[in-house]
């Protein structure tokens, strides 16, 4: 080695200069540019004279100081500067600000000013040099060892309402932090204003539990969750049914692989069953309990690797910020993804109490376009308790416990009630089998958990009905001229989904909740505790859920966004070009996104940030399903029944079938839909109904 070597840093095959810059910005009147240097240091080079303006070291240190550690940044990583204006933020003539990041002393972030550079030099001035900026770590125990991926600056004049947003990664998880602050008190809000977003909730379903005495089998299970609209894309199950056939052709011979041109469905259920071999006991009885089993764990090792490729698809890149229509994008190493404002009912789920309570000055003083203390309402505290408890009581429940609860569920929605809801209640129970299934210790927890937050022989009514009411019950759309692009639509359809499930599975655990505490805990004279309506209220809405469940989990053919290929009724055939132009128009789109997603007319962002009229939009979609108040609810599955048959999806409206009820409408239609299935005389007496029940319809007002 050379005496008088430069010193550099070996990256890429290539050996460079510390002086070399990874990150680089210019101010908004492109008169200077800013570089990050591999040796640490912040410089600025004037456009003008094309001359190095002033530098300064990351941390602040001084540069002459011989005694000072000398760091060196990663090459790979570039997310160390961000250059803003911020006019009449601070006094002092400033010009520009800058906030840099430096990895080294457990990560610090540095706040500087530039001011002269017109008739005198440029001056780098750090703000509030006593203090240490470091962001919230995602873990605090130090378990595991995340970094600062990217990092954004969302500015405003006078330095007020400003935010910046930190990604942090480790390997394929990532975590978004936000801070709400205003420049002058940046040292205050630093410490308290710290605020995570959620993951998507839909991407983190639990597979399917197995249940041995469960009448449906593993088979279909896994194969209705790894094929839900838009969880897996169908490359990734491609690619991970390739990597698992590898995996076991020792136990399967090369003849028996399904073809390519097979429909995935039954290549993926042919893998499984090369897998799996049915026993039989010493007296020739067959195993099935162990077949029920084994075939669950193939399925489930499949599913862990479809798990671990598709977690790579959602590897952070990089952060950005629309500063236009004030959204952070996230962009992922398969995908890009918008972050998007909570709603109500997730502020409550995703939040503790004590969390609510802390956080609402600092939720009103960012929101500022929303009316947070009308959302909340006057109980928010023990109505996100409430979900906490009805949530982790259900969590305890066995896999063969939860799937009596489901069957008792959908023999309630699925059938014509024909008793009291307090026989109904009953029946519930006895189906649910909440004696056998729920252990004392299930029940002191329950017991402690109520207690903590209100008291068990008086259960407090209105708290049920506010986390009823932050459900997506009215449809509040504006008129508007503004059209969906295709990511738009997306969006929306995957927003959708992801409301439909959380709200879901919130009704699921209250109702159980209620019939249970209904059960064991007598309610006192003060109690205005009604177990009864709350049973009725929620059985109507996890009805309507279940069916926006399968409006989003069920997908057809239908028209592309693209300009249609004319289709001229009255000419009796197409030639061959023709038809292949019609199918080569199409794509696959879930029936929630081809009926109802269309209709919905995208927000202007005039008052509001981008980030909520989203928020604003997907719970528009839901609450236009049904429309409550202006479609009834029993038309409205109607109308969604009709639209299939017309469309022919015979298979779909034969599946749907179950969500509609015996009004003479609904008669009607089944007795079309068994016409499109060729079942005439089903179809006769179909008619014959309808037609009894619409006389009687017609006839019963005039008496």
């Amino acid at each position: 080695m050379k005496w008088n070597a430069t010193s550099s840093v070996r990256h890429d095959g290539r050996n460079l200069d510390l002086n070399v810059a990874n990150a680089i910005a210019t101010t908004s009147d492109e008169t200077y540019v800013f570089a990050i240097c591999l040796n640490h240091t912040l410089k600025i080079w004037n456009l003008a004279t094309n001359k190095q303006a002033a530098t300064k070291d990351l941390l602040g240190r001084s540069l002459q100081d011989p005694d000072i550690v000398p760091y060196t940044l990663n090459p790979a990583e570039t997310s160390f500067m961000r250059v803003f204006n911020a006019e009449r933020a601070m006094d002092g003539g400033h010009r520009f600000y800058v906030v840099t990041y430096s990895p080294f002393e457990d990560g610090k972030f540095k706040f500087w000013a530039v001011k002269g550079g017109l008739t005198s030099d440029l001056i780098i001035e750090e703000l509030f040099p006593e203090s240490v900026f470091r962001p919230v770590d995602p873990d605090v125990t130090g378990n595991m060892f995340w970094s600062i991926a990217d990092f954004q600056v969302k500015s405003r004049e006078e330095g007020k309402g400003m935010e910046l947003w930190v990604l942090w990664r480790n390997h394929g998880l990532y975590q978004l932090y936000t801070l709400h602050f205003n420049l002058q008190t940046l040292v205050k809000d630093w410490s308290s204003n710290w605020v995570s977003t959620m993951f998507e909730t839909h991407r983190q379903q639990a597979p399917p539990s197995l249940v041995i005495d469960d009448v449906v089998d593993p088979t279909e299970k896994w194969l209705q969750y790894l094929l839900q609209p838009h969880r897996y894309l169908p490359e990734v199950l491609e690619t991970a049914l390739t990597v698992y056939q590898e995996a076991i052709k020792p136990l399967s011979s090369a003849s028996s692989a399904p073809k390519k041109n097979v429909p995935l469905a039954e290549r993926l259920c042919s893998t499984i069953a090369t897998a799996v071999s049915l026993r039989k006991f010493a007296d020739d009885e067959m195993d099935f309990t162990r077949f029920c089993t084994d075939t669950d764990s193939k399925w489930r090792q499949f599913w862990q690797v479809a798990e671990d490729l598709n977690k790579r698809r959602f590897e952070p890149v990089s952060l950005t910020y629309d500063s236009y229509t004030d959204m952070p994008w996230l962009l992922l190493s398969d995908s890009c993804a918008v972050i998007r404002e909570c709603s109500i009912t997730e502020l409550l789920l995703h939040n503790s109490n004590t969390e609510l309570s802390d956080g609402v000055p600092n939720m009103i003083d960012r929101w500022r376009h929303r009316n947070v203390t009308r959302e909340l309402g006057p109980c928010y505290d023990t109505a996100s308790a409430l979900m906490k408890v009805a949530s982790d009581f259900r969590k305890r429940f066995s896999p063969e416990l939860e799937g009596a609860c489901r069957a008792a569920l959908h023999a309630e929605i699925f059938s014509e009630p024909s008793s009291s809801i307090t026989d109904r209640m009953e029946t519930f129970r006895e189906r649910c089998d909440f004696v056998n299934g729920i252990s004392n210790k299930a029940f002191d927890t329950l017991d402690a958990a109520l207690s903590e937050h209100m008291k068990t022989d008086c259960l407090p009514m209105d708290v049920f009905n506010a986390i009823i009411h932050t459900a997506a019950l009215h449809f509040c759309g504006e008129d508007s001229e503004l059209a969906s692009t295709y990511f738009g639509a997306r969006v929306l359809v995957s927003g959708a989904q992801e409301t439909i499930s959380i709200m879901r599975q919130m009704f699921f655990d209250l109702l159980i909740l209620v019939t249970f505490v209904d059960g064991e805990w007598e309610q006192n004279s003060k109690s205005d505790f009604n177990a009864a309506d709350l049973f009725s209220t929620m059985v109507d809405l996890l009805r309507e859920y279940e069916m926006m469940d399968w409006l989003s989990s069920n997908v057809r053919k239908c028209p592309d966004s693209t300009p249609k290929v004319r289709n001229d009724l009255s000419t009796p055939s197409r030639s061959l070009k023709d038809r292949n132009a019609t199918n080569k128009n199409q794509r696959t789109a879930t029936i929630l996104e081809d009926l109802f997603v269309t209709d919905i007319k995208p927000q202007q962002a005039i008052d509001s940030p981008q980030s909520y009229t989203l928020t604003l939009g997907i719970r528009d979609v839901v609450a236009w399903i049904t429309r409550e108040g202006e479609v009834n609810y029993q038309n409205a599955v109607a109308h969604i029944q009709c639209d299939l048959i017309a469309k022919n999806n015979i298979d779909l409206a034969w599946d749907f079938s179950r969500f509609q009820a015996s009004t003479s409408w609904s008669t009607y239609v089944k007795g079309r839909l068994h016409v499109a299935m060729s079942e005439f005389d089903t179809a006769a007496i179909y008619f014959r109904k309808a037609a009894y029940l619409l006389c009687m319809y017609l006839i019963m007002p005039s008496c």
